[in-house]
């Protein structure tokens, strides 16, 4: 799954580092005090204005750095990647700085060139100033995402189980008792192994659903077969003139999907179209590019159900946790046609 973490600067990160940069100014004046001299004197101007710049376009940098690699390689997914671009850059990064605000001092200040022992000191004393601001900007990334990570499984919970509830709903009602009695009493007269069949596929349809209340994702092999026994119930009733066809690589089945989309979004196309001998409705489910394709040929019901409206909105708000890819809606004036962001896991 994609990283969904947001490094936009917040409030709270923002008074962290108007209190860090002060205060790491500070020990830096003090770990030097012994160099600069008298208050007034220029060596200890100079030394103010070192501490102030290269903290701050350090902290700065640092941040930059780092926001950018949780963006390009998240710790999650390329740790060594992660760390093994992270530590030349900052370096790098330092170093210039550091020596650019050496020459500032030097033309500004008119400051001698330290002496090579305390470049020295002076170099190995920033890097490891440096490294201290950036395992804390690293410790609030990791922190911030683990806070929102939290937060999103608690709320792609909640909409889990609101598809499973708007699931159940649409099957347990009257209207769909009613409707899977009346086949099942036909189907007794007619062929009572055809009846067993389809009482197991039943209670094999609910116990799926039941087992899916602590999932945010499933195989798409796992989805499909819950797809294909939903649609084998609902072929008892309408016979030819209901049609589905599932054309998905082999190599996709694989991945990941998260739970009832496939079976919402043919219940929908059942609810909300006429489905008749002379207008039969066909649902396709096949792969394009990265995306899962769901359509049907519309012919809208003028006697169509009432729905809630959720079903739809459910599965959106479920893929806005899981990934930065949008679903796309495409209606048609003869289809109609979501697109499902497919999922892996990293």
């Amino acid at each position: 799954m994609e990283n969904k973490m947001e490094y936009k600067l917040d409030k709270k990160e923002l008074y962290f580092i108007i209190i860090g940069i002060p205060v790491v100014t500070l020990i830096v004046l003090l770990a030097y005090s012994g160099y600069y001299g008298d208050v007034l004197s220029a060596e200890m101007g100079a030394g103010v204005f070192t501490s102030f710049s290269s903290t701050l376009f350090i902290w700065l940098g640092c941040r930059t750095i780092a926001t950018f690699l949780w963006r390009k390689y998240p710790w999650h997914i390329n740790p060594a990647k992660h760390i093994l671009v992270e530590i030349p850059l900052i370096i790098t990064y330092t170093l210039g700085i550091g020596f650019l605000i050496n020459e500032i001092n030097i033309r500004l200040f008119d400051i001698p060139v330290h002496e090579q022992g305390l470049q020295a000191m002076d170099i190995v004393f920033t890097l490891v100033i440096t490294f201290f601001i950036l395992s804390l900007h690293e410790g609030w990334f990791f922190f911030t995402n683990w806070k929102t990570s939290i937060v999103n499984e608690e709320k792609l919970k909640k909409e889990n189980m609101e598809s499973q509830l708007e699931t159940l709903k649409n099957q347990i009602n009257p209207h769909f008792l009613f409707n899977t009695l009346n086949t099942l009493s036909s189907l007794i007269e007619e062929d009572k192994e055809t009846a067993i069949d389809y009482v197991a596929r039943t209670a094999d349809f609910f116990r799926s659903i039941l087992s899916l209340k602590e999932k945010d994702i499933i195989p798409l092999a796992e989805e499909l077969q819950l797809i294909e026994n939903f649609y084998h119930l609902q072929q008892k009733r309408y016979g030819e003139n209901l049609n589905l066809k599932i054309e998905i690589p082999r190599d996709l089945k694989s991945t990941f999907v998260a739970p009832l989309t496939f079976q919402m979004l043919t219940e929908n196309s059942i609810k909300h179209n006429i489905i008749s001998k002379a207008n039969p409705l066909h649902i396709e489910i096949y792969a394009q590019d990265d995306y899962l394709l769901v359509r049907n040929n519309l012919q809208k019901r003028n006697d169509a159900n009432p729905t809630s409206g959720i079903g739809l909105e459910n599965i959106i708000k479920r893929y806005g946790f899981l990934t930065s890819k949008p679903i796309e809606i495409n209606q048609e004036n003869k289809t109609f046609t979501v697109k499902i962001p497919i999922l892996r896991k990293a």
